[in-house]
């Protein structure tokens, strides 16, 4: 956890993202959408899992979260994938919004 007074101060919306995926018995679709925050944490912050929401985190150098980003999707029910799809379109819109990624490149689409 994160304690609440440094939450708040700290944390900044900056973006919605919108998607259509398949729903989970991949028959139809569904669209959402996914409200994203910046939370700036000091180096030596070491986050854990407390909400169910997540399993474990990892610290990843950006090169190689542009490869683990470029990677197929192996299965469509997330079993053996990096991470579930909706996870991607977030880390993407955070690459580009930091000017990592320029949003005109190609390669992303």
């Amino acid at each position: 956890g994160i304690d609440e007074s440094y939450l708040q101060e700290r944390i900044r919306a900056v973006s919605a993202v919108s998607y259509t995926g398949f729903n989970d018995d991949m028959w139809g679709l569904k669209r959402d959408v996914l409200f994203c925050f910046d939370l700036e944490l000091p180096l030596n912050f070491e986050p854990e899992p407390v909400d169910g929401e997540m399993e474990s985190f990892q610290k990843i150098p950006i090169d190689s979260l542009l490869e683990m980003l470029a990677s197929p999707i192996l299965k469509a029910d997330d079993s053996d994938n990096l991470w579930k799809p909706n996870v991607g379109v977030v880390l993407i819109d955070f690459l580009v919004r930091h000017g990592i990624l320029d949003s005109d490149d190609p390669y992303l689409l």
